[in-house]
């Protein structure tokens, strides 16, 4: 939050509600859970009476291992291929087994399904502006 607003002495300039996703404790939900979520998220906003300005937030790790033989491991071919397909088809993104994304991106990665809760908010027919800030 502190990278897209202001932080001024009252706090942020907006309300936030945070959403989380268990992407530590197994069962996880998987990728198509965490869209459809998302997808409820959008009709309960667009069902709310008046005229709200609302952003959602993804927030997760792309591609990355911490522990274990692949420890280190950071495949950044991932991220750009899976923001493209994040908004031209998310669809396909809901198929994809924890396992494949592990193996492709590493354990970490798994986080990945938080990134699809924030795209099935987001309405296709509005467009949708995905992008991501790196911290170095």
């Amino acid at each position: 939050m502190n990278l897209c607003f202001p932080h001024g002495a009252n706090g942020w300039p907006v309300r936030a509600i945070p959403l989380e996703v268990n992407v530590v404790q197994h069962p996880l939900p998987t990728a198509r859970r965490c869209y459809r979520l998302g997808q409820a998220l959008r009709a309960a906003i667009e069902s709310y009476p008046g005229n709200s300005r609302v952003v959602v937030l993804g927030t997760g790790g792309m591609s990355h291992q911490l522990q274990g033989k692949r420890f280190g491991l950071h495949e950044r071919k991932v991220r750009p291929v899976f923001l493209d397909q994040l908004e031209r088809d998310p669809e396909a993104l809901a198929e994809l087994s924890h396992q494949k994304i592990m193996e492709q991106a590493g354990a970490e990665a798994v986080e990945l399904i938080m990134w699809l809760t924030m795209r099935g908010a987001v309405s296709r027919a509005r467009g949708a502006c995905i992008g991501t800030t790196t911290r170095r």
